[in-house]
C-alpha cells in the first residue's frame, strides 16, 4: 500500500501488503508539530473532571487554551477482537497507533 500524509499529501513510503495498489493515509511529523502548536481544546475525561478549576487556571494566556469535559455517554471503542476477524488485521493497525490522547 502506499501511505500518503492525510494533511499534506506528501508520500510517505508503503507498507506491506506490497501487492495492494491501494491508498492508507498517516500524518507526517511536520504536521503533526503543526498541529500540536496550533491545538486550542483540550479534551478532559470524566475521571479527570475534579482538575477542571486547576487546569483552566494554567492554561490562561496567549494562546487561549480551551478545556472541554468528555460528555460521552457510552464507550464506543470496540472491544478486543481476534486478529482474525478483525478487518484492518496488519501491523500498522491504527488503533495500535500513538497519538492524542485523552487526559
Amino acid at each position: 500500500m502506499t501511505i500518503v500524509c492525510s494533511s499534506c499529501q506528501r508520500y510517505l513510503g508503503t507498507c506491506p501488503p506490497y501487492h495492494d495498489k491501494g491508498v492508507s493515509h498517516r500524518v507526517c511529523t511536520p504536521c503533526v508539530a503543526r498541529e500540536r502548536r496550533e491545538l486550542r481544546t483540550l479534551v478532559l475525561s470524566r475521571e479527570r473532571a475534579d482538575t477542571l478549576p486547576v487546569l483552566s487556571s494554567l492554561f490562561k494566556g496567549q494562546p487561549e487554551i480551551r478545556l472541554v469535559l468528555d460528555r460521552r455517554q457510552v464507550e464506543r471503542r470496540q472491544a478486543a477482537v481476534d486478529v482474525e476477524l478483525c478487518r484492518r488485521a496488519s501491523p500498522e493497525d491504527r488503533r495500535r497507533a500513538q497519538g492524542l490522547r485523552l487526559i
